[in-house]
């Protein structure tokens, strides 16, 4: 975060942050949110989110998420073992998290960079998806 923040602040350009960040951050991000074993499976555990948590409250947003705030069986990742992508049963690990000057302000003042974020599901190869930012 400290090495984003210098970034920004030195060359005066905005960040996009993307990847495999090994984190499903909200409720929607789980196919099987709730059950019992989340909290102790890697990616879902209660520090973690709240680690991604204070990271966008620094200035950066989750494009897909702040893009599509409802948007359901997003999934980027699904287990091979148990064959878990034919029936979507997935989680959200793959992100492109951006400052927060790329997002229109809403008042028309600041043209967007960020026009929208989606994942390719049927793209076929490994256990996890691409991701896109337009």
């Amino acid at each position: 975060l400290n090495y984003m923040q210098n970034i920004e602040t030195t060359r005066m350009v905005p960040i996009i942050w993307l990847g495999d960040l090994n984190v499903a951050h909200q409720s929607l991000d789980v196919y099987n949110d709730g059950a019992k074993h989340l909290l102790k499976q890697a990616g879902c555990t209660l520090a973690e989110k709240e680690s991604f948590s204070r990271q966008l409250s620094s200035g950066y947003f989750d494009a897909l998420r702040t893009l599509h705030p409802e948007a359901r069986g997003q999934y980027t990742y699904w287990s091979q073992r148990t064959k878990a992508r034919e029936p979507n049963r997935g989680l959200r690990l793959d992100y492109f998290v951006c400052s927060q000057s790329m997002l229109d302000d809403g008042n028309g003042r600041n043209n967007p960079l960020v026009r929208d974020s989606y994942v390719l599901a049927d793209q076929l190869g490994s256990d996890h998806c691409p991701v896109v930012l337009e």
